[in-house]
């Protein structure tokens, strides 16, 4: 049995202790929700990349997709480049057949010209009255001039190559000018998509390196609380321990206080008897120790 002064620094440890535990309690709540507090972050941190992941892809694919595009424009562009000059040459080697020709025959006028001159003459032919020498000039006047217009038709079918050739070549350089600005476009539009996918990947190295931080911070918090909940633990069983001894000791002064009653009952007891002896008055306390059990 402890005695009452080491019961008293029994009871002085436990206070200390219980101190002791509460202030360790308050310390690992607070780490407890710091550590949470990291986890929460670096969870944070990790979705915001995956999420930037997922854009970095999609500008990667859409990105790609018009640098096809491009490269295939380029292709097409290529081609009409190729058959401008080629129709370029065509109209200027029909233009110099045509003026040859033209010089060749000795035309002065065109077919359209010389069809009105030849419509002109045969109406005057036919409608006024002329000696017989001036029908007969101007008769040999329309044949001259007819096989005149057969040589124009040679220029004429010269003619409708050149227009031909002249549409042909108006629309391959519409055509071109189109597939430039469309090239340029989708050229600007691919340079953007991968200029924002650089910076996205920028965001996700920079965040990867926080959430790094944090997660490093969240298992120097972990450690940090299982090195106070080891404490806490320590803390408890000392006070287990120490209300263990008060608990025994309590129990060992029951004993004690239970045999004095039972020593002061019995010697009650056998005054009682002894006063029945000499039959004397009892008293109600008296009649109370003779029900006794004890």
């Amino acid at each position: 049995m402890v005695s009452e002064e080491e019961k008293q620094e029994l009871l002085k440890e436990l206070d200390s202790v219980k101190a002791v535990v509460r202030d360790v309690k308050t310390e690992l709540d607070a780490l407890n929700k710091e550590k949470e507090s990291w986890m929460a972050k670096r969870n944070s941190f990790k979705n915001e990349i995956m999420s930037l992941i997922g854009n970095v892809k999609n500008l990667k694919t859409q990105r790609n997709s018009l640098t096809s595009e491009v490269k295939l424009s380029k292709t097409e562009r290529e081609k009409i480049d190729k058959k401008i000059p080629e129709l370029t040459t065509q109209l200027e080697e029909l233009r110099k057949s045509k003026k040859d020709l033209f010089e060749k025959l000795g035309l002065r006028k065109d077919a359209v010209a010389l069809k009105k001159e030849i419509d002109g003459l045969n109406f005057k032919l036919e409608t006024q009255p002329m000696s017989f020498n001036a029908e007969k000039k101007l008769m040999k006047q329309l044949k001259d001039m007819k096989k005149q217009l057969k040589d124009a038709d040679e220029v004429m079918k010269i003619t409708r190559k050149i227009r031909t050739v002249m549409e042909e070549l108006e629309m391959y350089n519409k055509i071109r000018g189109i597939s430039n600005s469309k090239v340029q476009s989708m050229a600007k539009n691919s340079q953007t998509k991968h200029e924002t996918m650089l910076e996205e990947s920028k965001k996700i190295d920079d965040l990867k390196l926080k959430e790094q931080e944090a997660f490093d911070k969240f298992k120097e918090s972990k450690e940090n609380y299982r090195k106070k909940s080891d404490q806490f633990k320590e803390q408890l069983q000392k006070l287990s321990a120490i209300n263990a001894k008060l608990g025994i000791q309590e129990r060992e002064k029951k004993n004690i206080e239970e045999k004095k009653q039972k020593k002061t009952l019995t010697e009650k007891k056998k005054e009682v008897e002894e006063k029945l002896l000499r039959k004397e008055k009892l008293t109600t306390e008296d009649l109370l120790v003779l029900q006794s059990n004890s």
